[in-house]
């Protein structure tokens, strides 16, 4: 019930339109995740899986970093529009509150391609890795105030990422949410913010965090 409810909500969201109603595995075993045939990934033009892996992977990095840094303008880049605004949201409460997040350190030691979907827009790729990283909160004085500076924690991470292959896609301005109606723009024309899904680039889409202990 859960599930359906979750695809239906994902389906009718004008920011996700276009996708394939799924939801992640979210399993919490690793193990139950299985690699992608290769193949599949051919037939929607990606011929190198593991180098796919491995951009996805840095791309999810760069986000990471923008994150701690506050560097909206890098979000921009790298993310979906729905996703640009989750991490906007919770970057904007911790600078009220002069503080900070903190990952360093990320040591991936597994990462899977699981599923992979085409239609006349976009592709959408879901990755699942799992590894170690330093992840605390600071205040303006660097000193820790939620999380551990001293111990790694595991986590598993679901990602989906986003191509466009059809032109851009947005609907609406992740700033000020005026309606985008040019198939071209690279930038809302009401307050000029940067604007992604530019032909051929990947955006992070979702992200959902399956354990962290």
């Amino acid at each position: 019930m859960i599930a359906l409810f979750l695809n239906k909500l994902i389906s009718n969201n004008p920011i996700v339109k276009g996708i394939k109603s799924i939801i992640f595995k979210n399993s919490s075993s690793f193990n139950e995740y299985e690699d992608i045939d290769y193949s599949k990934l051919s037939k929607i033009g990606f011929s190198d899986g593991e180098l796919l892996k491995k951009a996805l992977v840095q791309q999810y990095l760069d986000v990471k970093n923008a994150v701690c840094d506050l560097n909206y303008n890098k979000l921009l880049e790298l993310c979906s529009s729905h996703q640009y605004m989750l991490y906007k949201n919770e970057m904007k409460l911790l600078e009220k509150a002069c503080s900070k997040n903190v990952i360093k350190d990320f040591d991936i030691s597994d990462v899977k391609i699981y599923d992979a979907y085409k239609d006349d827009k976009r592709v959408e790729v879901f990755l699942v890795l799992r590894g170690k990283c330093f992840e605390y909160t600071v205040d303006s004085n660097n000193k820790v105030i939620r999380g551990k500076d001293k111990k790694k924690k595991n986590v598993m991470i679901e990602l989906s990422f986003i191509n466009n292959v059809g032109g851009n896609i947005i609907e609406e301005c992740p700033n000020c949410a005026a309606p985008i109606t040019d198939g071209n723009i690279e930038s809302c024309s009401y307050c000029g913010t940067s604007l992604n899904y530019k032909i051929g680039e990947w955006a992070l889409s979702r992200e959902h965090r399956v354990y962290e202990k």
